[in-house]
């Protein structure tokens, strides 16, 4: 994965998010909603021949940085937490005929 900054100001910031999955953005996307400090949290597509995802991120009063690597870090843990789950889910299942 390749992150650049597409623009920023104190409290906005766009992100370009290149060889990945609209699904990471995503995660991390839904972590920042979740935040008060964040105003506006925005993932999308740059375009379906291209794979680039755009994440623009608006704050209150607190630099952007801070936020998301707060909910990037929120991301990591629900991942992990989906990830056992997952694991836990499979280890109980019982192969077809037992």
């Amino acid at each position: 994965m390749v992150v650049k900054i597409a623009s920023s100001t104190e409290n906005l910031m766009e992100l370009h998010l290149e060889d990945e999955d609209f699904s990471v953005a995503e995660i991390v996307h839904h972590e920042l909603l979740s935040d008060k400090r964040v105003v506006f949290a925005g993932v999308m597509p740059a375009h379906p021949l291209v794979k680039r995802i755009v994440l623009k991120i608006q704050t209150r009063k607190v630099k952007v940085p801070e936020v998301l690597t707060d909910g990037s870090k929120r991301a990591v843990q629900r991942s992990t937490e989906i990830l056992n789950e997952a694991r836990r889910a499979l280890a109980e299942r019982k192969p077809p005929g037992e």
